[in-house]
């Protein structure tokens, strides 16, 4: 699953139904909402998808980040790096 916090660990809201609504700031491991984004991942048919079984799946981390990044950019660019 994906937390997102703020820089002062505040929640970050992440339902697109719902922006503004801190306490909404999970997506579950089970969540199918970044499949375009691991099928974007799979295409590009990079070297290191050999650490992860030859693909990505739309329960890992780095397809729910893509998809925070292109669908809810304000969200993405509230959480924090550390």
């Amino acid at each position: 699953s994906l937390v997102l916090l703020d820089s002062e660990g505040a929640p970050v809201g992440i339902d697109p139904t719902v922006p503004d609504e801190a306490r909404r700031n999970v997506i579950v491991w089970m969540d199918h909402r970044s499949e375009e984004q691991a099928a974007r991942i799979n295409r590009g048919g990079h070297a290191r998808l050999a650490n992860v079984g030859g693909a990505v799946s739309p329960e890992m981390e780095v397809p729910k980040l893509l998809w925070l990044r292109d669908e809810m950019p304000h969200a993405f660019h509230a959480a924090a790096t550390a």
